[in-house]
């Protein structure tokens, strides 16, 4: 999906300078510059878009498109079940888990160190001795 969507970013790129170069007849240095930065600029507001719709979901939001499926679109009532209230806001759950992986990568960063510093102090106990 990630290759896919960036051709279509490069795609992008290139028919700006396709519009401008063969369609609007405009050549030369300058046209042709202007044409590219126009495109690179389209193509990389359509891939971070894309990547962010598509690349860089969140587990709890893909975990809920594989539930709900592509067949029912999100429409509980399409089987016929009952729609369920929500446990809890959709922020809390987010921020808890944004908090859970902050605490994570702070503890993982308190190990690392504290292994350097145990590390550095075996070594200096070497040379000394």
């Amino acid at each position: 999906m990630f290759f896919v969507l960036n051709g279509v970013g490069l795609a992008i790129q290139y028919a700006c300078l396709g519009l401008v170069t063969d369609v609007m007849g405009m050549s030369g240095r300058l046209w042709y510059s202007v044409a590219n930065l126009i495109g690179i600029g389209l193509g990389t507001l359509f891939r971070f878009w894309s990547y962010r719709k598509w690349i860089w979901v969140p587990p709890e939001v893909h975990l809920a498109r594989l539930r709900r499926g592509r067949h029912r679109k999100g429409r509980p009532e399409a089987l016929g079940d009952a729609p369920q209230p929500p446990s809890e806001p959709a922020g809390i759950a987010q921020s808890q888990f944004a908090q859970s992986q902050f605490a994570q990568s702070q503890f993982a960063q308190s190990q690392f160190a504290q292994s350097q510093f145990a590390q550095s102090q075996s070594a200096r106990h070497s040379r000394v001795g």
